[in-house]
């Protein structure tokens, strides 16, 4: 009872932060489109996304990884800016949204990164960020076997180009140990980790992109 209970909450706080994500960016007048992929979920997510109007979705029948989900969702795209938000951004607010499109515009930069708000290595592999998706595209089948590593693809494919990086104070993910057991938290942060490494490889080697499925 004690694990169903665990699973229970966590589950209900992953589906309010997806749905506060997705508010949050319709609150936001310069956003003129929201795409949403429901990457195979189980737990509720996509009832939720069928019931919220004015956006676009697609729907994964399994699980492909976070890669497979952002080449499926950049094809719908009407506009070439892209605003990329994980789901899981419990505190993002309306003007986390705008300082980034304000930072980026007259930037002259190609890409946008929103870091965490302090200045570290790890700056580079924040998810959330504005990017030109015509520069990505020619990316979009390495980026299908990346998983968690598609961060790296998407550095690579602005490494001659200007990029930008801004530290968002507030935006907070939800650690992954609050919405798993420890054994399944602790295994999601390996297989992460290992993606990104093996990407990080592949962005400095110019290798063939590893299968990481």
């Amino acid at each position: 009872t004690g694990d169903y209970s665990f699973h229970e909450s966590s589950h209900r706080l992953l589906l309010l932060n997806f749905q506060h994500v997705v508010e949050t960016a319709k609150f936001v007048p310069e956003i003129k489109e929201i795409i949403v992929v429901d990457d195979g979920s189980t737990d509720g997510t996509t009832e939720i996304i069928k019931s919220i109007r004015g956006i676009k979705t697609i729907f994964h029948q399994k699980n492909l990884g976070k890669g497979d989900a952002l080449a499926s969702g950049l094809p719908l795209r009407t506009h070439n800016l892209v605003l990329l938000l994980d789901a899981d951004l419990r505190t993002i607010q309306p003007h986390h949204i705008r300082n980034m499109i304000h930072a980026f515009i007259g930037s002259g930069a190609d890409m946008l990164i929103a870091a965490r708000e302090r200045k570290s290595v790890f700056d580079w592999l924040t998810g959330e960020r504005i990017v030109d998706a015509r520069i990505i595209e020619p990316y979009l089948e390495v980026m299908k076997s990346s998983g968690f590593g598609v961060e790296q693809i998407i550095n690579y494919a602005h490494r001659h180009r200007k990029v930008k990086i801004i530290y968002s104070h507030g935006i907070g993910h939800t650690f992954k140990y609050l919405q798993y057991s420890w054994g399944e938290a602790t295994k999601l942060y390996l297989i992460e980790n290992w993606h990104m490494i093996k990407f990080f490889i592949w962005a400095h080697t110019n290798t063939i992109a590893p299968n990481v499925s």
